[in-house]
């Protein structure tokens, strides 16, 4: 039995498939930023909507802030902290940075 406000199978199985293509039309268009950040922003927004999570490869993919995409050199600075265990990774484009653990 379906829960409440939940939405049907084939919703989130439509919106899971719109999220890939969109995601991957911004892989193919990294050059022209305001192309690539447009569809990232619309693949964030079917996810929110349809409440379908992005993979964690998926995430990596754009800045959480400004939604561009992340092309290490171009738009991402990345730097280890051997200490700390952590992955510095920094958008060049809005200056937010962010740190990952590793082991």
């Amino acid at each position: 039995m379906q829960t409440r406000g939940a939405r049907p199978e084939w919703q989130v199985r439509l919106a899971r498939e719109r999220i890939e293509i969109l995601l991957g039309l911004a892989r193919e268009q990294r050059e022209d930023l305001k192309r690539s950040s447009r569809y990232v922003e619309l693949a964030r927004k079917i996810g929110t909507r349809y409440n379908v999570r992005l993979t964690a490869e998926e995430k990596g993919l754009f800045c959480r802030k400004c939604n561009a995409v992340l092309v290490p050199g171009k738009t991402k600075r990345t730097r280890l902290d051997e200490e700390a265990k952590t992955v510095s990774i920094k958008c060049t484009n809005c200056n937010y940075s962010y740190r990952k653990r590793y082991k």
